[in-house]
């Protein structure tokens, strides 16, 4: 019999690095290609790698193969390649395929410069081309006539025609049921799954490898397989699972029976207890029903509801092909997460082309006009390898960049073959001084406004007097800069560590107690500082002080008492785990929450509950660590109700 191994590591993920990613896509790809009988006569599976472990090693027992596979993304990539080349200097007949969205399958110096140690590389789909590959490899014939190839000539390119999309899914056996990783199971710690219901994207955004390589027709995997697989993971105690759709809930009917399946599975097995979904790109009403459902439905432990919009500046969104709901009908809809308590999170990218300073930051402000409380992401803006942004609008925007190697999630341990991901640093709209001062300005706001620390008194100074969020922020900005040296120095490390790692690309290191910064987590640093040292009553004093300076004047004593108290209800503290009772004179919730609503005084009674994984959080370092790995669950916040 031949062999075969594959290789997908990834970085474990969650806080302290402890779920492993099972290799969905080698699993798929040996699952399909175990339907033909001449594959599953012939080859025999030898050993999938799915973490980093030592290349030397690895490289010896993967040279006694016949066949190797790569599954490569930026994640793998470096140590994808030094280890295939590790295996080629071990045993040159060792048969080497790539695939994978990473490989540069437009430079045609690939097999010279790049990627010598490579035999085939499999270009975008890969199921119907890596089984017809292995089927000739069997029968000795030449892959010159397989569709979606190159093909390695002595170091010069042989690109065959573009492969096929396959029609129907369902053709795929499923990885997980199958039974393709039963050998790795259980595992000592835990795992994390990867599950589709349906492929393809309708969209094309420049930065993105996913439009760019798959933009096509959404097609859907068989329900009864989806709901098999949610079986299997609950039955095999799969901690984790993401699932891979593009837009997740544009089939609001079908993708509702996915939700309803997957909290059944939670009730009965307590597993997976953290799901994790890319929502639809233009959400409906329906998609909060179905946040609603999966955050406080199953274990409790699920996300709540995340929408992409990159930018708010329609030139912006323009030059990279992006269009999103009106803002309008996302105001409406940040209302009704805050009524159903469905916490809210909003990605945004830094450094799109087109983006300046003034426009970035109107998006932030405007964001939280329009009722965005819960939480945003600002994501560095990446320049993937096969995306359009890379390819085609590099130079027409004066896009400048740097390779930099700690912005995976736990990724910044020390490793062999260090991952790196190219990171813009400056546009011809946005000079890196510029970026830096437009990241910095995200991180105050995260810090105060989406950590929770002045939001209420924010929102009511802003909807009582008809203040600017802008206006209260800079003022309270300047307000700290100028009376708190610690929060000076605070933003003055901050501005001066961001600028170094744009001019140099080195790790962003340091540590906040136990806990390990780098340039993905980097900006949470001051939410970590204040959990870990019990810092909420300190910053609530200043807060208070600002407000009081700036509006006691305006706002009635009895009023703004009530609002400062209101708002230092918002934080948890660690150990304080019971529901909390609030009893007010004024409808304060009511008030901030609902756009019509009048402040009127009368009796009320807020309940603050602490809607988290209660028994993990009772371990200090987790639950601080949580408050940004959970941070689209809103952790590191209570919830609140009025409850009379």
């Amino acid at each position: 019999m031949l062999k075969i191994s594959f290789s997908q590591p990834n970085f474990r993920q969650g806080p302290g690095g402890v779920a492993a990613y099972l290799p969905y896509s080698c699993g798929l790809l040996w699952a399909f290609a175990l339907t033909s009988d001449l594959v599953k006569e012939n080859i025999e599976r030898h050993r999938f790698i799915y973490q980093r472990d030592p290349i030397e090693e690895t490289a010896q027992d993967l040279a006694q193969c016949d066949i190797v596979a790569f599954s490569t993304y930026v994640w793998n990539r470096n140590y994808n390649y030094e280890l295939a080349a590790r295996i080629k200097a071990i045993n040159p007949d060792v048969f080497v395929i790539f695939g994978g969205p990473e490989p540069p399958i437009t430079k045609k110096n690939i097999f010279k410069d790049i990627m010598p140690f490579a035999d085939i590389i499999v270009k975008r789909e890969g199921e119907i081309t890596f089984k017809t590959l292995l089927e000739h490899y069997i029968r000795k014939e030449s892959f010159d006539e397989i569709k979606g190839l190159l093909i390695n000539k002595n170091g010069e390119v042989l690109e065959t025609a573009d492969g096929e999309r396959i029609q129907l899914l369902d053709q795929i056996p499923s990885p997980y049921t199958s039974g393709v990783f039963d050998h790795m199971l259980p595992f000592e710690k835990e795992w994390n799954g990867t599950y589709e219901s349906n492929r393809g994207c309708p969209y094309q955004c420049t930065f993105c490898d996913w439009g760019s390589l798959t933009y096509s027709k959404i097609k859907k995997f068989d329900l009864e397989r989806v709901f098999g697989e949610l079986e299997w993971f609950g039955e095999n105690k799969i901690s984790f699972l993401d699932n891979a759709d593009s837009n997740f809930g544009i089939f609001p009917e079908r993708d509702n029976l996915i939700i309803d399946k997957l909290l059944d599975v939670q009730k009965r097995h307590g597993f997976p207890y953290r799901t994790n979904w890319a929502w639809a790109k233009n959400q409906k009403s329906e998609i909060i029903k179905m946040a609603k459902k999966v955050m406080h439905g199953g274990t409790g432990f699920n996300n709540g509801l995340t929408i992409s919009l990159q930018s708010l500046d329609e030139h912006t969104l323009e030059t990279i092909k992006r269009s999103n709901l009106e803002v309008n009908k996302i105001a409406e809809l940040f209302e009704e997460c805050q009524k159903n308590n469905v916490p809210l999170n909003n990605e945004l990218i830094l450094g799109l082309p087109g983006e300046n300073k003034d426009s970035w930051r109107s998006t932030l402000f405007k964001l939280i006009e329009i009722g965005q409380h819960d939480g945003f992401e600002a994501w560095q803006c990446q320049l993937l390898e096969n995306a359009e942004m890379n390819l085609l609008q590099r130079k027409v925007h004066g896009i400048k960049g740097i390779r930099v190697s700690d912005y995976f999630s736990n990724g910044w341990t020390a490793y062999e073959a260090s991952e790196t991901i190219e990171i813009i640093t400056s546009t011809n709209t946005m000079p890196q001084p510029d970026m830096v001062a437009s990241y910095a300005q995200f991180w105050f706001l995260l810090t105060w406004h989406m950590g929770g620390l002045s939001q209420f008194v924010s929102r009511f100074v802003h909807k009582y007097l008809d203040v600017d969020y802008i206006d209260f922020y800079d003022g309270f900005r300047k307000y700290l800069n100028e009376t708190d040296e610690v929060w000076r120095e605070e933003e003055e490390t901050f501005a001066k560590c961001i600028d170094s790692w744009y001019t140099t690309g080195d790790r962003i290191e340091g540590w906040v107690g136990d806990i390990q910064i780098s340039a993905i987590n980097f900006h949470f640093k001051s939410l970590f500082r204040m959990h870990l040292d019990g810092l909420q009553s300190r910053y609530h004093q200043l807060v208070e002080e600002y407000t009081r300076q700036q509006y006691s004047d305006k706002i009635p004593a009895e009023i703004l008492d009530e609002v400062i108290r209101f708002n230092n209800s918002y934080i948890t503290r660690y150990g304080e785990f019971e529901d909390g009772i609030y009893e007010l004179d004024y409808n304060l919730h009511e008030y901030l929450i609902y756009r019509d609503a009048e402040l009127v005084k009368k009796p009320t009674k807020i309940r603050t509950w602490f809607p988290h994984d209660l028994e993990r959080s009772k371990d200090f370092l987790w639950y601080v660590q949580a408050v940004y790995f959970a941070r689209r669950r809103n952790f590191g916040k209570n919830f609140l109700e009025t409850i009379e």
